[in-house]
């Protein structure tokens, strides 16, 4: 029984190392293709505002990704006061995108997406014994 049960730990151990291996970097383009296509899924986009909205968070990963290579040491405070005008004009730009319905769609999303992780960064603090 020991035997099997340390060939399972194993084979599960391999199986994680080779998973984390296959992760790759997604370039600029990936990740605004793939944010726009849950976008137009989520907000009912238009072809028209699905084009906008992928140029729009091509602009902003662009962006994002020249302020993040600038903070490589590690100083978070900095990144995210940088970050914060890109962030902002994209929110601005991309409601002025959408209908007044998908706006609300839109506001509702990211109230999710903010919950969701801030959950997990409390339950990531509960886990390494913060909160004990």
């Amino acid at each position: 029984m020991k035997k099997v049960i340390f060939l399972w730990i194993s084979f599960m151990t391999i199986l994680s190392f080779a998973q984390s291996a296959d992760k790759v970097a997604k370039t600029p383009e990936q990740k605004a293709a793939h944010h726009s296509e849950m976008l137009t899924k989520k907000l009912s986009l238009s072809p028209e505002q699905k084009q906008s909205v992928y140029t729009l968070i091509l602009d902003r990963v662009n962006k994002a990704n020249a302020v993040r290579a600038k903070y490589t040491t590690g100083d978070k405070k900095g990144m995210h006061k940088e970050l914060k005008p890109i962030i902002d004009d994209f929110n601005t730009k991309i409601k002025a995108i959408l209908t007044p319905d998908q706006v609300t769609k839109w506001e509702q999303f990211k109230a999710e997406k903010k919950a969701k992780r801030k959950e997990a960064k409390e339950a990531a603090a509960t886990d390494d014994g913060i909160d004990n």
